[in-house]
């Protein structure tokens, strides 16, 4: 797909530098005083499964067992799952805590632009983006804009890390 496309190759052993990176989680837990409990302690990412959708390519379905093993189903595939506390830890020493970078998100706004393209969201997109006076707006809030209408249409969840 397109996010794929914009990923680019990576070294082992190097910190992952992905202009966009496509986790499906889910939480290890099904009582809600867990989830209460998780979030309290600060946890909500360690008590979860994080698996790449690449990994997923062609499986219709994927089960887990705890936090670090999972199964992806229609032809059964043992997959590994995505260290995400790892990258957070890595990302955070390489870049320092607090900084964000202003680019990454114009990135990730161009490329909602090339997704929406071929998209059954496209019509929808563009009414919501027009009914804003977008051309008065920074591109930073361009952009942000851009990534809440996307999210809202396709139901997903952004983390910009």
């Amino acid at each position: 797909g397109t996010c794929t496309k914009v990923l680019g190759e990576q070294e082992p052993g190097r910190i992952p530098s992905y202009d966009c990176l496509v986790l499906y989680s889910c939480p290890v837990y099904i009582k809600s005083e867990t989830l209460f409990s998780n979030y309290q302690n600060q946890r909500i990412i360690e008590e979860s499964n994080f698996v790449t959708a690449e990994n997923l390519d062609n499986h219709h379905r994927y089960s887990f067992v705890n936090t670090r093993s999972g199964k992806a189903h229609s032809e059964t595939e043992e997959i590994g799952t995505y260290d995400l506390m790892g990258l957070l830890k890595d990302r955070k020493e390489a870049t320092g805590e607090g900084q964000w970078n202003p680019e990454q998100l114009i990135k990730i706004s161009n490329s909602i632009d090339e997704i929406i393209l071929d998209s059954k969201y496209k019509q929808d997109f563009n009414k919501i983006l027009k009914s804003y006076e977008i051309d008065n707006l920074s591109e930073i809030r361009r952009s942000v804009l851009k990534l809440k209408i996307f999210s809202f249409l396709t139901h997903t969840n952004w983390r910009i890390i």
